[in-house]
């Protein structure tokens, strides 16, 4: 299972609920859990800072092609 749907499963939010908390519309953060569009930097920073326990490091570890 992708990290970020376990961590928002854990918390049990919804996609909606989750993309309303990092400010960015349903329809992106879809894209962004079904690893069909690429967080931008500034979402990835608005994660950080709401949710400071996701493990930024691991998720773009695994999720990022290697060598970029």
């Amino acid at each position: 299972m992708n990290l970020l749907v376990a961590y928002r499963k854990k918390r049990d939010l919804s996609q909606k609920e989750f993309s309303e908390r990092l400010d960015i519309s349903a329809s992106y953060y879809n894209q962004i859990e079904n690893q069909t569009r690429n967080p931008s930097f500034n979402v990835l920073r608005t994660l950080a800072k709401v949710f400071p326990d996701f493990d930024i490091n691991a998720y773009l570890k695994k999720y990022t092609p290697s060598g970029e």
